[in-house]
C-alpha cells in the first residue's frame, strides 16, 4: 500500500453492491431481488434479525404478499411499469412475522441481472404515518449505495481511496472528496499500520478472496475509531476494478469491550484485597485511571454518615479525615437520594462544600453511591477534574457506576472478612483467658493437693504413728503388772488393726492426692509404680516398653504427664474391656512422648469427638497448655492408643532406658 496511484473513475456503484455478497450479508438494511411480479430470489439475513423471517419463508413468498393492503397497487405500478424512472424512493407498510406492520423506506432500482428488481429498506425506528406516495414514484438522485448505513469504498492494489460513500463524512467528517486518491495508511493508527498492510496485501493477491481487519483511523478532528472492515477483490471485475471495502464504526463496541476488561481486572484487584481501607485506596486509584482524573476520594457510611480517610490530590494520597452527614455536602446527598451526580462547574455548583473544593482546586467532579445487594448505601467514590480540562460526561458516569458495583461486592466481602477476623480474635482471645485460668486452675488444685497431701502425711501420720507407740507402751506395761484380762488383750489388739489401717488409708489418700515418689523420685518411677498398682487393683497386666530409668524434668511438665496417665488409666478402666496394657516413655527430638497403648474394643470416632468428654478434654488441655499435643486413636476390635507429646529441649536420661 504505497500512496500514490493513478485515479480510476470508471465505477458502476449499483453494480458494486449487487455484486458483491459480503456487502448484501453485512448489511443492516432489508435487501432483496425480485422479479416485476413479485417473486423473491434473494434477501439478505437482515430480514430474519429485524422481521423474524427466515430466508427459506421468504423464497417461497411473494413480496406483494408481505406489504400492507394499501401499497400493494403502489408497488405493482413501479414493478410493472415500464416507464419508470429508476432509482425511486418511496415509503410502505411492510408485515413482520408477528403480523405488526412496520413503515419502511424503500430505495428501489434496477438489478444487473435481466427482469431483476433490487429493493433497499430501513424501517423507521418510530412509527410514522405514511405520506401518500406519488403514484409515478419520487425520482431520487442519490444511488442505493451512496444512501447505505455504513461507509462502502473502493481502493486500488496500493490501497489508495477510488471512490469512498458519502456516509464517511458522518463517520469521520471528511467528504469523500478529501480522501479520494490519498493512502489509506495516511489515515490509519501507527500501531495497526502492520496488521493492515498484511491483510490487505493477503486480499490483493487472489481474486474474490474476502477477508475482515479491525483498525483505528484518524477522524478530522484528529480522534481515533475504531473501524471494523470487510474486504473482498474485484480488481479483476472490470465495472470494477478495485478492491471493495465495507467498513464500520465500532468505536463504541470497542470502548465498551475495553471498559468490560478494564472493569474484570479492577475485580480481581479488589476482591483479592481483604483490608477495608486498603480496598477503598485501590478502588480511588483504579477510579481514576479509568475516568481520566486528577483526583479523587471514596468513603464508607458509617452511624454518622459518608466517612472518608484519604483523599487523592492530583494522584498523591493524602491523609483526610472528614465526614459527610447525612443531606451534607454532595457526598451526603448520596446517602439520601442514591443518585449519580456531575458537576461540570465546581465554582457555581450549590452543593458541593466551598472548604473541599477550595482546599482541593476542585473544579469538575463526579460522584457515585455503593449499594449493597439490597440496594442500601454502604460508601461512595468520587473522582475530580478530569484531565486537560474535559467535562464528565454520561459514559464516565456509567463507568462509575459499573464499579461502584464491583467495589459494593469486595468491599462486603473485606467487611464480612474483618468481622469474621474480629470474632475469630476475640473467641481465640477468650479461650486464650479461659486456658490461662484452667492453668491456673490445675496449678492451684495440685499445690491445694501437695499440700493436703504433706499435711495428711506428716500430721494425721505423725498422730497415728504417736498413738501406736502410745498403745505399745500400754501393752507392754499392762504385760508387766500381770496376765491382763483376755477382754484387755482383745481390745489392745483391735486396737493395732484398726490404728495400721487407718494410716493404710492415710498413706493411700496421701498418695493418690500427690504421690511422693512423683516428687521425690521423679516421672518415670511414678508411672511404673502407677501402673503396678493400676495392675494390683484391676487385674489389667501392665507392661512396661519403654522408660528412662530417671529423667530430670520439671514439675509442671512431670505433673501434667503423669495426670494423663492417671486419667487413661481410669478411662480403660471404666470403658476399653482391655486385659492388656503397654505403655512407654521416650525422650527423642527434643520431645517427651508417652504413648499408652490398650487391647480393648477400641475408640470410636464418636467418643472421641464427643464435647461432653471431660476426660478427653482435660488431656488435651494439659498437653497444650504445655505446648504439647494430645492424640488419641481407635481400631474397632483392637485397641486404643493415646499419644502425649511434649516439648521440653535438650534432657538428659540418667541411666539411660529400659
Amino acid at each position: 500500500m504505497n500512496r500514490t496511484s493513478k485515479r480510476k473513475t470508471d465505477i458502476d456503484l449499483p453494480l458494486v453492491l449487487q455484486s458483491s455478497d459480503h456487502f448484501f450479508n453485512l448489511s443492516q438494511e432489508l435487501l432483496c431481488l425480485c422479479n416485476s411480479e413479485g417473486l423473491i430470489k434473494r434477501v439478505n439475513p437482515a430480514w430474519q434479525k429485524t422481521l423474524g423471517y427466515t430466508e427459506k419463508e421468504l423464497l417461497e413468498s411473494n413480496f406483494f404478499e408481505l406489504l400492507h393492503s394499501g401499497d400493494i397497487e403502489l408497488m405493482k405500478s413501479i414493478l410493472m411499469s415500464p416507464d419508470i424512472n429508476f432509482p425511486v424512493k418511496t415509503e410502505m407498510r411492510l408485515r413482520n412475522r408477528s403480523g405488526h406492520y412496520r413503515m419502511v423506506s424503500w430505495i428501489i432500482s434496477r438489478s444487473s441481472e435481466e427482469g431483476l428488481i433490487y429493493l433497499s429498506g430501513n424501517i423507521f425506528l418510530t412509527e410514522k404515518e405514511p405520506e401518500r406516495p406519488i403514484p409515478d414514484g419520487e425520482i431520487y438522485f442519490r444511488s442505493l449505495i451512496e444512501n447505505s448505513l455504513d461507509v462502502k469504498s473502493i481502493f486500488d492494489e496500493e490501497g489508495v481511496f477510488q471512490y469512498v460513500s458519502p456516509s464517511v463524512e458522518k463517520m469521520l467528517g471528511y467528504k469523500p472528496g478529501e480522501l479520494i486518491g490519498k493512502n489509506l495508511i495516511r489515515f490509519t493508527h501507527p500501531e495497526d499500520i502492520t496488521r493492515l498492510i498484511k491483510v490487505f496485501g493477503k486480499v490483493v493477491k487472489t481474486p474474490e478472496s474476502t477477508s475482515s481487519v479491525e483498525f483505528r483511523v484518524r477522524d478530522k478532528e484528529f480522534k481515533w475509531h475504531s473501524i471494523e472492515s470487510m474486504m473482498r477483490n474485484m480488481l479483476h471485475n472490470p465495472s470494477v476494478r478495485g478492491v471493495v471495502v465495507n467498513s464500520r464504526d465500532i468505536t463504541q463496541r470497542k470502548d465498551a469491550e475495553n471498559t468490560i476488561h478494564t472493569l474484570l481486572s479492577i475485580s480481581k484487584k479488589l476482591n483479592s484485597t481483604l483490608n477495608v481501607d486498603l480496598l477503598v485506596e485501590a478502588l480511588v486509584e483504579e477510579a481514576l485511571k479509568l475516568s481520566d482524573s486528577e483526583s479523587g476520594c471514596a468513603g464508607l457510611k458509617t452511624a454518622e454518615g459518608m466517612v472518608c480517610k484519604k483523599f487523592f490530590f492530583n494522584g498523591v494520597a493524602q491523609d483526610f479525615e472528614y465526614c459527610w452527614t447525612p443531606g451534607m455536602g454532595i457526598a451526603g446527598r448520596l446517602i439520601v437520594n442514591k443518585s449519580p451526580y456531575i458537576t461540570n462547574n465546581a465554582l457555581k455548583d450549590p452543593i458541593i462544600l466551598p472548604e473541599i473544593r477550595d482546599r482541593f482546586s476542585i473544579k469538575s467532579g463526579a460522584y457515585v453511591s455503593i449499594l449493597n445487594s439490597q440496594g442500601d448505601v454502604i460508601g461512595f467514590l468520587s473522582v475530580y477534574n478530569k484531565k486537560n480540562d474535559m467535562n464528565f460526561t454520561e459514559a464516565d458516569k456509567e463507568k462509575l457506576v459499573a464499579l461502584a458495583q464491583l467495589a459494593s461486592t469486595a468491599i462486603q466481602n473485606a467487611i464480612a472478612y474483618q468481622k469474621i477476623q474480629t470474632a475469630e480474635f476475640q473467641l481465640k482471645n477468650s479461650r486464650e483467658q479461659l486456658r490461662r485460668l484452667s492453668a491456673h486452675t490445675q496449678s492451684a488444685r495440685e499445690e491445694e493437693r501437695t499440700r493436703i497431701s504433706r499435711e495428711i502425711h506428716d500430721e494425721l501420720g505423725q498422730a497415728l504413728t504417736g498413738l501406736k507407740m502410745d498403745l505399745s507402751w500400754l501393752d507392754k506395761k499392762l504385760q508387766a503388772e500381770g496376765q491382763p484380762a483376755e477382754a484387755v488383750t482383745e481390745k489392745i489388739n483391735a486396737m493395732y488393726s484398726l490404728i495400721n489401717a487407718t494410716i493404710k488409708s492415710v498413706r493411700k489418700i496421701s498418695s493418690e492426692l500427690r504421690p511422693g515418689v512423683l516428687d521425690y523420685l521423679g516421672i518415670s518411677a511414678a508411672i511404673e509404680w502407677q501402673a503396678q498398682e493400676f495392675q494390683n487393683r484391676t487385674g489389667i497386666a501392665c507392661r512396661i516398653v519403654a522408660m528412662p530409668k530417671e529423667l530430670e524434668l520439671d514439675q509442671n511438665f512431670s505433673t501434667a504427664l503423669f495426670r494423663i496417665f492417671q486419667e487413661t488409666l481410669t478411662n480403660i478402666a471404666r470403658h476399653a474391656s482391655a486385659t492388656k496394657i503397654e505403655i512407654s516413655l521416650v525422650h527423642e527430638s527434643g520431645n517427651i512422648i508417652l504413648v499408652i497403648k490398650d487391647n480393648g474394643r477400641g475408640i470410636t470416632e464418636e467418643e472421641i469427638l464427643n464435647t461432653k468428654s471431660f476426660g478427653l478434654l482435660g488431656m488435651r488441655e494439659r498437653a497444650y497448655l504445655l505446648g504439647g499435643e494430645f492424640s488419641i486413636k481407635g481400631t474397632p476390635g483392637k485397641g486404643t492408643t493415646v499419644t502425649v507429646t511434649i516439648p521440653v529441649g535438650d534432657l538428659k536420661d540418667k541411666g539411660g532406658a529400659v
